[in-house]
């Protein structure tokens, strides 16, 4: 290519390419400038930043979907640069977002910065001074099996038989450069899913030799399932490595419910969650390594499962599930890139040999179906992965709509109006029963699983004992509320204790009752379950009542009743119920005192028992 050619190429800027270009040429980054039009290899790049691999291209149209431009990414990013395409329509009209997004793939950490291969011979702007090693040549994009070029076609190691191709010798030897295509970390103590495979060591090394990130706080935690002959080994293993990297790591074992009817493996993913949700702290975000592959195989494993918009939306970047904050920092990289950091780096990890079987759906399309694809459209795994991140984007703006409806519908936290959800057309409610769902239990409702929910719960009797269960959740239906509550464990009918308030008693289903402002009661108290036939005399009553009829005007669900802890006195009275029934006598000795009396459940908040 000419120097003239490029001159040209550099005249003839779109008003896009020249709005992007004023802003870019005025960061340093690195100690580097970025670059217009410059050529690397057989292929010309709009802007480049050498100092971080990170190529910039502003697309008019449907150019960027094309075949030749997925031949030009993929081999940019068989080099080790990571490709950023913008329609110049978003360039023109977002462009503090687009730059954001660029700006923020090349601040990383200079320290440890590896030697980047030369451009072509270069007359190009600016690359005399760029920092890079003139020994090394990119392979051919049409170079044979292993990488290498024909001789006399930029291939080095043909003149040099001692010399390593360029496509055998590691592209990513350095953190720094996995983390440059990473999006950029949270602000928060993470915590990694270690496996032990791949994926998840690749990113627990990165993370580990990131300064800042290990000051935040850094640990992983290896989730055993118990399901393969090796999974004790494999817990032994992930102990071994973050040892030798000196991070902390929580083995959690867990047992997984193979007669749920959803299939191993949804139920593995749902007991996984549950277990991140008990080992994080409120200040942990959960980094997890799914890349650009695992994306490209959700997209197709949801579509031939007749998913819909939000399904198809597949994986996502950031994420909240519950109370989980989740990171996906790998999310734009393939696959190959991380085997690349991996050998480069020496890591050893475990291969899961269930990876292998066919038997599972994913596994098929893995194995069978992409690389079929792949060999007739080898950009499919990015064009799948653009397309669930448009249907998500799509996703968010409909879940900004779905958050007013679900104001205006919930009675509480775990509870929505049914007449609101029927007053909605099907869609809609539809939607907003999954948005509501998958924020309490991380996972979304088919439309098969909402169907049964509309037939056996919202549409029967008010007075039903109609259950349905999804994930964590027994949702069942009480008056005009649907309710989604966390199944307790039943207490056993005989049970009683002795409580003199000194200490928090602890009760069957694990939540707790106590007694504060006052070191304790004047006289030890009874605590039993409800047995029927009890009665209360509350403040400012005449006469007892029977706590059953007490406990349907306050609104109590039926859930809560029978596991309601009742507290008697010596002589035998009912002087409370919960914490919010309290009989005269317990509420005047309370007042006197400035005491109270409080029940918890094990996640210390109070337990709800009153509407």
């Amino acid at each position: 290519m000419t120097h003239d050619f490029i001159k040209q190429l550099r005249t003839r800027m779109t008003d896009a390419e020249r709005l992007l270009w004023y802003h870019l040429r005025a960061h340093r980054l690195l100690d580097q400038k970025f670059r217009r039009q410059q050529p690397i290899g057989p292929y010309i790049a709009d802007f480049v930043h050498f100092g971080s691999r990170v190529i910039v291209e502003a697309d008019g149209g449907q150019h960027n979907e094309s075949s030749r431009d997925a031949r030009r990414d993929a081999w940019f990013e068989a080099q080790g640069f990571r490709v950023l395409r913008f329609w110049n329509h978003d360039i023109l009209t977002s462009t503090d977002a687009v730059l954001e997004q660029i700006l923020a793939a090349v601040t990383f950490p200079t320290d440890s910065l590896p030697p980047l291969p030369n451009p072509s011979p270069a007359r190009g702007e600016g690359l005399a001074s760029d920092r890079h090693d003139a020994g090394i040549c990119f392979p051919s994009p049409h170079a044979g099996e292993g990488g290498a070029s024909a001789p006399g076609e930029g291939d080095s190691s043909a003149k040099d038989p001692g010399k390593q191709s360029p496509r055998n010798s590691p592209t990513l030897p350095h953190s720094t450069d996995v983390l440059a295509l990473l999006h950029p970390a949270p602000d928060s103590k993470l915590v990694v899913g270690f496996s032990g495979g791949l994926d998840s060591t690749v990113l627990l090394h990165a993370l580990a030799t990131h300064p800042s990130i290990r000051g935040r706080g850094l640990r992983a935690v290896h989730v055993h399932h118990g399901l393969q002959a090796d999974a004790d080994a494999w817990a032994a293993h992930c102990e071994a490595v973050c040892a030798q990297w000196d991070i902390r790591i929580d083995i959690a074992r867990i047992q997984v419910d193979l007669h749920a009817g959803r299939g191993m493996e949804a139920a593995a993913r749902a007991a996984r969650l549950d277990a991140f949700r008990t080992l994080l702290n409120a200040d942990e975000v959960l980094a997890l390594a799914h890349h650009r592959d695992d994306q490209a195989e959700t997209v197709l494993l949801r579509l031939l499962r007749g998913a819909g918009g939000d399904g198809l939306a597949a994986i996502r970047r950031r994420s909240r599930l519950g109370s989980l904050h989740l990171w996906r920092p790998l999310f734009d990289v393939p696959r190959s890139v991380l085997r690349r950091y991996a050998d480069a780096h020496e890591l050893r990890w475990i291969e899961d040999p269930s990876n292998e079987s066919v038997t599972y759906d994913r596994n098929f399309l893995r194995h069978r179906v992409l690389p079929l694809l792949r060999e007739r459209w080898p950009q499919a795994d990015r064009s799948l992965a653009r397309s669930a991140a448009l249907l998500a984007e799509q996703a968010q703006l409909l879940d900004v709509e779905v958050a007013v409806s679900l104001k205006s519908l919930q009675l509480a936290d775990d509870a929505l109006s049914i007449p609101g959800l029927l007053a909605l057309p099907r869609a809609q409610r539809a939607r907003v029963l999954r948005v509501w769902l998958r924020q309490m239990t991380g996972l979304a409702p088919g439309g098969r699983w909402l169907a049964t929910l509309e037939r056996d719960l919202l549409r029967a009797r008010s007075d039903g004992e109609a259950r349905v269960v999804w994930a964590s959740r027994l949702l069942q239906r009480w008056r005009d509320g649907l309710h989604a509550r966390i199944s307790a464990p039943a207490w056993p009918n005989d049970w009683s204790a002795t409580w003199d308030g000194q200490s928090a008693l602890q009760l069957p289903d694990r939540s707790r009752l106590e007694l504060l402002g006052v070191d304790g009661f004047d006289a030890t108290m009874t605590v039993r379950a409800r047995r029927g036939g009890e009665r209360i005399r509350l403040p400012g009553r005449g006469h007892s009542h029977e706590l059953k009829h007490v406990l349907q005007d306050r609104g109590v669900p039926p859930w809560s009743r029978i596991r309601m802890p009742l507290l008697f006195a010596v002589d035998g009275e009912l002087l409370a119920a919960g914490d919010a029934i309290v009989a005269a006598r317990l509420d005047a000795w309370l007042r006197e005192n400035d005491a109270r009396l409080r029940w918890l459940d094990n996640d210390q908040e109070t337990l709800p028992v009153s509407e």
